[in-house]
């Protein structure tokens, strides 16, 4: 059943349907599932569906992922840190995706356009 509600949980992401993928990643995320928590960090990121914009909480979970290897959550850390005039620790943020394999990491904190 529960590999069962996990796909279930990353098909209602893939089609959009935000406020069920947002009930069912919780509880992945909560159990410490990486992929989970990066997707979760994405909504909050990003305010996808009913849920408001909330870069702290994305930034929780995208932590939670990075600590567990989830180069698309450092990446992602980068990318906020940038936004907001973080150079330095977008830069320690994008090399630590590099690190963990995401490649399309920018080389440094001012070449990314967010």
């Amino acid at each position: 059943m529960e590999k069962k509600l996990y796909n279930e949980a990353f098909q209602a992401y893939r089609t959009k349907d935000y406020d069920r993928a947002l009930r069912l990643l919780s509880i992945f995320a909560e159990q410490g599932d990486p992929a989970a928590q990066t997707a979760l960090g994405t909504i909050y990121e990003l305010g996808l569906g009913k849920v408001p914009i909330d870069l702290k909480e994305a930034e929780k979970w995208y932590r939670l992922a990075s600590a567990q290897g989830e180069g698309v959550a450092s990446n992602n850390l980068g990318t906020i840190a940038s936004s907001q005039n973080r150079k330095r620790e977008a830069a320690q943020w994008y090399t630590k995706a590099r690190r963990q394999g995401f490649s399309h990491s920018p080389q440094t904190a001012t070449s990314s356009k967010r």
